[in-house]
């Protein structure tokens, strides 16, 4: 059964629905309509902060693909204490340290053997994400 809120949104502006609202819907119609809105609004900062970490564009573009899918998998871990940007930065500076961490221990590190994440909520002020845009 479709959302009504779906229904609605087809052909319509998408970008009134607040981040909240998306996920709110997300995870009650398991529709990935939803998600596909959030991976439009913040895949393109995710790989951002990715590659100012990594300093490599196609380890950047798998961090990428691996953070919104580990975001898509803990989705309903999101408690809205924090804004969902915070929430994703997090998740992005963790997932991207980790990497490097881990790359200096043993440089034959691949991208795939790093996915530990596991939906821990740190809270990150705004102050600190401004200040690394």
């Amino acid at each position: 059964m479709l959302s009504y809120l779906w229904v609605l949104l087809q052909g319509s502006d998408q970008r009134t629905l607040s981040d909240e609202e998306v996920i709110a819907e997300y995870l009650r119609t398991q529709n990935n309509f939803f998600f596909e809105l959030l991976y439009e609004r913040y895949s393109k900062k995710v790989f951002g902060k990715c590659l100012t970490i990594l300093k490599d564009e196609a380890k950047a573009q798998d961090a990428t693909q691996d953070i919104m899918m580990k975001v898509l998998l803990n989705l309903s871990r999101f408690g809205g204490r924090s804004k969902f940007s915070t929430w994703l930065y997090s998740i992005t500076y963790n997932f991207c340290i980790d990497y490097v961490r881990k790359l200096k221990k043993d440089p034959s590190v691949y991208m795939d053997d790093i996915g530990n994440y596991e939906g821990e909520e740190i809270e990150v002020s705004d102050a600190v994400i401004l200040e690394s845009k």
